[in-house]
């Protein structure tokens, strides 16, 4: 092989091997996210109700339209210190599609900042995690606790 030969291969392996790290790894957040349509759901959290046929569909209007910009698989959601302290979300919404696959959207929301959204695709499986603004959120939330 001449020399020429071997700088051109090392070359293409210098530049190819990075970015086809960085690719890998980067396509998961950066491409939309397929989250099944949910027709009927419950709040748990703050208080136990079944969601209205208009509720649950404004939840997944909402939840259609946000496919990207979320985390990788298994983030974490908010905690205070170390384990076990747990922050409780403010609102868990539990959704189910026409096939009865879940969809749990649990929200934390804080005074000062953004508030922090968590998607789980399986009861309790790992978390997908989104910040947001409290007006943002508006559309996903029922009518009775949007207003902190």
């Amino acid at each position: 092989m001449r020399r020429e030969q071997k700088l051109l291969l090392a070359f293409a392996a210098i530049v190819l091997i990075p970015v086809s790290i960085v690719w890998f790894v980067a396509w998961p957040l950066i491409h939309a996210w397929h989250l099944p349509v949910v027709v009927a759901g419950e709040m748990t959290e703050p208080g136990e109700r079944v969601l209205t046929d208009s509720e649950a569909k404004n939840a997944n209007l909402w939840l259609q339209s946000h496919t990207t910009g979320w985390g990788p698989v298994g983030e974490r959601p908010p905690a205070m210190g170390k384990p076990p302290h747990k922050i409780i979300p403010n609102v868990v919404l539990v959704m189910k599609s026409a096939e009865k696959e879940p969809l749990i959207v649990s929200l934390w929301r804080f005074d000062h900042g953004s508030d922090v959204m968590g998607i789980q695709t399986m009861v309790n499986g790992p978390f997908r995690m989104q910040s947001y603004k409290e007006a943002d959120v508006t559309g996903l939330l029922p009518e009775d606790v949007r207003v902190r």
